[in-house]
């Protein structure tokens, strides 16, 4: 039996609009019946109009809203977002088998930065 999650990052990452951040994992739809990515993140930016993009294969499943940095405070953020399972990559006739799908965070603009701390995929929220 697949684990229940997936560590997706573990170092912290400052994603950026040019390239975007890109993340390679597997992962099948009937092992991820109601999956979500949990995150921790800080912000560069301060309103939601130039919040971030999130896209499992490339099809946009939620925004990071603002958690700006606060004077001498550094206090990484939790955010959750459940997704249709329907948008993991599968071979026709085969959902059991884990395939490569790809994870994209695309700021707004370039001096829009996210900052993420780790990133966990759960497969059975």
């Amino acid at each position: 039996m697949p684990a229940d999650y997936q560590i997706l990052e573990t170092n912290g990452s400052f994603p950026g609009s040019n390239p975007p951040y890109l993340k390679l994992f597997v992962a099948s739809q009937t092992a991820n019946t109601s999956p979500m990515l949990m995150l921790w993140v800080k912000t560069a930016y301060t309103t939601w109009a130039n919040s971030a993009s999130v896209r499992i294969n490339g099809t946009e499943v939620d925004r990071i809203g603002p958690r700006p940095w606060e004077a001498g405070l550094i206090n990484i953020e939790a955010i959750s977002m459940p997704f249709s399972s329907t948008l993991l990559n599968v071979l026709p006739g085969y959902p059991w088998l884990p395939m490569i799908n790809q994870l994209t965070i695309v700021p707004a603009t370039t001096a829009d930065f996210v900052y993420i701390d780790n990133m966990i995929l759960l497969s059975r929220s």
